[in-house]
């Protein structure tokens, strides 16, 4: 089942690979350079899974987190640093609901197991959700 990602980073490099990568694995990716376009795109859409920059453009991941908390408490956002994350970077994102701060580091598995592991959970509270999502069905018959 592929799920409908955003990642917000300041590097067009990053960007590109983030959606290369999540695309080729079958997920459709929107990319974002700052947390404004960030806040944009979620009044267009509501994707599965945030991914952002701790450093985003603009007022940073902490402020763009804390605008999207006020509409939307649910939706899952990973944080990448660009270091490995520390205790204030953990206690920062914590009470934002944050599902992992990771480091930003495409030469290791590390980063997209926390990503697909997050993914997968989304999914499976989809999947125990569905018949909520499904809509309503009408039912025309002649007999009663």
């Amino acid at each position: 089942m592929f799920s409908n990602i955003l990642v917000a980073d300041s590097d067009v490099e990053s960007r590109d690979r983030f959606h290369e990568i999540l695309f080729s694995m079958g997920h459709k990716v929107t990319c974002a350079p700052n947390g404004n376009e960030v806040i944009v795109r979620l009044e267009a859409e509501r994707p599965d899974l945030l991914i952002l920059e701790y450093e985003l453009p603009s007022e940073g991941s902490i402020k763009t987190l804390e605008k999207i908390r006020k509409f939307d408490q649910k939706i899952k956002a990973v944080v990448l640093t660009k270091d490995e994350p520390g205790l204030e970077v953990e206690k920062a994102v914590k009470p934002l609901g944050v599902y992992a701060v990771i480091k930003k580091d495409f030469s290791s598995h590390l980063m997209f197991k926390t990503i697909l592991e997050a993914l997968s959970e989304t999914q499976e509270v989809s999947q125990s959700n569905k018949y909520f999502y499904l809509g309503k069905i009408l039912v025309v018959d002649d007999v009663p």
